[in-house]
This record gives C-alpha cells, sequence and structure tokens, in this order.
C-alpha cells in the first residue's frame, strides 16, 4: 500500500525510514524519564519544546531531502514499528495522517515464524511471542488512532485491500484529500507487493500494455499445520483482539472452534 500512494504525484516514498523509533525512545526515555531509574538527563540541555523542535528540523531535514529530489509535497512512511510511536509523531508533526492496515492475527503469527526462521530474532521465538507482539501493535495503534480522531486516523483490513484495490485505494486518497490517480495501481503488478511475497500479485500488464487487476481473497480461518494446543496459545493471547476485529465471531459454535480440532476449524 505504501508503493501504492507513492506513485501519487502528490505523494513519495521510500523505503522504511525508521530514524523515528530510536528518536522516539530517546524522547520517553531519556526526557520523560521512561526507564528504570527514571532518569531524564535530556532536560538539563533543553525544554520539551526545544527538544520536539530540534528532533523536528533533523526530521525535515531527511524528509525534505528525498521529497526535493522527487519533487513531491508529502512524504509517504510504511515503516511497521510506527504504530508503536504516533503519539510522538504528532508532536513532530501535528497533522500527520495514518492508515492503519490490520491484518489477521494468526497469518501474522506465520508469517513472524517465518521471518524468525530467516534470522529476524525480533518476530519471535514462539506462538506466545508472536502473538504478543501483533496484539501490542495493533492495539497500541488503535488506542492512538482513538485519539486523533477520524481526520487524521484510518483502519484498513489488509484482506479487504487484496480484495477490492481501487476501491480501497481511491477511499484512501480521499482521506487524505486527493484525487484518485492510475498510477497508484502500477506497484500491484510487482510481485514485492504480493500477498504472500510468493510472486503473486495483484494485478498484470497485458500484452497492450493495459493494468488488469487480480482480486486475491486471502486465506481465512487457522493455520492449517497448527495443532490445537498452538490455537489455544494463540487464543490465550489475541482472542479478545480477534473478536473485537471480527475476525472471528462469539457464537458458542466458532469459540469452541478455536479450541477444537484442527479439521473442523471452517473459517473461522
Amino acid at each position: 500500500m505504501g508503493a501504492c500512494l507513492a506513485q501519487h504525484s502528490k505523494l513519495g516514498g521510500t523505503d522504511e525510514s525508521y530514524f523515528l523509533y530510536p528518536m522516539a525512545q530517546l524522547y520517553y526515555r531519556y526526557f520523560q524519564g521512561l526507564n528504570r531509574r527514571n532518569w531524564r538527563p535530556l532536560r538539563a540541555f533543553v525544554d520539551e519544546h526545544g527538544l520536539i523542535e530540534a528532533m523536528g528540523t533533523f526530521a525535515d531535514s531527511l524528509f525534505r531531502s528525498f521529497l526535493d529530489r522527487i519533487q513531491k509535497d508529502r512524504f509517504v512512511d510504511h515503516t511497521p514499528w510506527y504504530a508503536m510511536w504516533m503519539d510522538f509523531i504528532v508532536r513532530l508533526y501535528p497533522n500527520a495522517q495514518f492508515i492503519h492496515i490490520i491484518r489477521d492475527g494468526r497469518s501474522v503469527v506465520e508469517s513472524l515464524g517465518r521471518a524468525y526462521e530467516q534470522g529476524y530474532w525480533w518476530a519471535g521465538e514462539s506462538i506466545n511471542a508472536r502473538a504478543l507482539l501483533w496484539k501490542t501493535i495493533v492495539s497500541t495503534g488503535r488506542e492512538s488512532g482513538a485519539k486523533l480522531g477520524p481526520s487524521q486516523y484510518r483502519e484498513i483490513s489488509y484482506e479487504h485491500l487484496c480484495e477490492s484495490s481501487y476501491s480501497k485505494l481511491e477511499e484512501l486518497l480521499a482521506f487524505l484529500s486527493l484525487p484518485m490517480e492510475h498510477n497508484v495501481l502500477l506497484p500491484l503488478a510487482i510481485p514485492h507487493a504480493s500477498p504472500s511475497r510468493s510472486g503473486f500479485t495483484l494485478a498484470e500488464v497485458d500484452a497492450n500494455g493495459v493494468l488488469r487487476l487480480r482480486p486475491k481473497v486471502t486465506a481465512k480461518g487457522w493455520p492449517r499445520q497448527w495443532t490445537p494446543r498452538a490455537r489455544e496459545v494463540f487464543a490465550e493471547v489475541a482472542i479478545e483482539l480477534m473478536l473485537e476485529l471480527q475476525y472471528c465471531d462469539s457464537s458458542e459454535g466458532n469459540i469452541a472452534a478455536l479450541y477444537g480440532d484442527p479439521k473442523n476449524s471452517g473459517s473461522q
């Protein structure tokens, strides 16, 4: 989605910027004192307004350098960890707008498992740790978004984006007060933007150069290889959020299926 939005004539983007993450840690740990010692060394150098202004100037210099080169107006950042630091980002950019893509937690935990196997330790070594990571990031983002309100925060389902790419991108551009443009669809034909990173794309370009969308219905329900115990571990951590997001419902049969035989998982 970040690649799609960055193709708009008014928006620009590149790889994850990431640098706002350590800046946020610096602010909260060493100015606000959120550390074991309640230590606030930065307060000896600067007040809060001065610190935020300095950090904002530094961030501006990086974002503006990139935007000036590509001659665009606004930066699209798709660093996933920023969902944890929205409150800080709004201090730097009071008018920032956030689009929160939320995906079925079971699919995310599966993806995190593959990431961990490839050496990304932060993805968590167990289903419990991965489910907690998903729950923490999604819940924190939603809590911050609720404080911002609908003019600055918008949630979108990953599954709906795959199934209805055109209408969802049009909706998101309207949220950003921008018109729909054909160029935003082009990244959907590139494999890196595929739902599974397996080479499948959400669009294709035919022999005449015409782009045609290929909606993708993503997998629903429990990963087939999960044991009943694996389901139980996930549910112990994330069932409340899964219900809140309507990835499963609260009927007696579906709750039983959360802990039941994988053969009877259905599409809860």
